[in-house]
């Protein structure tokens, strides 16, 4: 009873004030401890689903370069295997250089020496032929 005597000595525009005072009040304090922590974490993951677009996007691109990337290794791989028919198999090798070493007796060079070297890396075959193929086309 005691604060409805309050209540009723406080001004009657106080009163009708204090109505709106309190909604604004209970707006600002669910924007403070709840829409405001939901805006940012909504933003947090906005954040994220545009840089997963960005990376399916480039994954896209990629995909979409497949084929002639593919293409390409095929015609690489046909090279390579034309490649390696045009080389000798490393168990003629000795043939051939004694076959090298009866020519030029017969046609009356001096070879002093022709050995096997090491095996080359297929990379650096490739360059060396490309090289060789080039000046001579």
């Amino acid at each position: 009873m005691e604060f409805m005597e309050r209540l009723e000595g406080i001004p009657s525009l106080y009163r009708w004030l204090a109505i709106p005072g309190l909604v604004v009040l209970m707006a600002a304090l669910y924007w403070y401890f709840l829409y405001q922590p939901y805006v940012e974490e909504r933003e947090a993951l906005q954040e994220k689903i545009n840089t997963k677009r960005q990376t399916v996007e480039k994954h896209k691109q990629i995909a979409a370069k497949l084929e002639t990337f593919k293409a390409q290794v095929s015609d690489l791989e046909a090279k390579l295997h034309v490649l390696l028919r045009e080389l000798p198999e490393s168990r003629e090798i000795p043939g051939m250089i004694r076959q090298i070493s009866d020519v030029g007796v017969r046609t009356g060079l001096q070879i002093s020496l022709i050995k096997q070297g090491s095996i080359m890396r297929l990379d650096a075959l490739l360059t060396t032929w490309s090289i060789w193929n080039g000046l001579l086309v």
